[in-house]
């Protein structure tokens, strides 16, 4: 036998069950998920994204992101403040007063009611709806 060849396991394979994430752990899944997702997105669709580190249109984005991705009602509690800034840390590496200044950009949009969720998800709803009501007429 070469040093270069693999040995090939003879250890009966193990089936491990699919994992039932509740309460923290699954806010804690969740809540990664979307920091990961949002910055992986924004990374690949957005060239020289270093160069808009403290552009509020690039806050007012991610603060969008988050807003139609968190579900109605916010089953899990996630402060949307906190995982846009956290979000926003990660992908620029922000110092101290840096964060200070983009959690002020992110109070304001919140406010000021300038994130609202995507028109799609309300053309979506009133589509279903729509069908739904059709159906109980028909």
């Amino acid at each position: 036998m070469s040093a270069t060849s693999s040995v090939v396991s003879t250890a009966p394979s193990v089936e491990i069950p699919q994992l039932n994430l509740k309460h923290s752990i699954h806010k804690h899944v969740t809540y990664n998920g979307i920091l990961r997702g949002i910055v992986q997105k924004l990374e690949a669709e957005i060239p020289e994204l270093q160069d808009l580190k403290l552009n509020p249109e690039i806050t007012k984005l991610v603060c969008s992101l988050v807003e139609d991705i968190i579900k109605k009602g916010n089953p899990f509690g996630i402060d949307k403040q906190s995982l846009v800034l956290e979000i926003l840390t990660k992908q620029f590496d922000l110092t101290a007063e840096e964060q200070h200044q983009v959690n002020q950009q992110i109070t304001f949009l919140f406010d000021n009611g300038q994130i609202k969720k995507s028109k799609k998800a309300w053309l979506n709803l009133f589509c279903t709806g729509g069908q739904i009501l059709a159906n109980k007429i028909l």
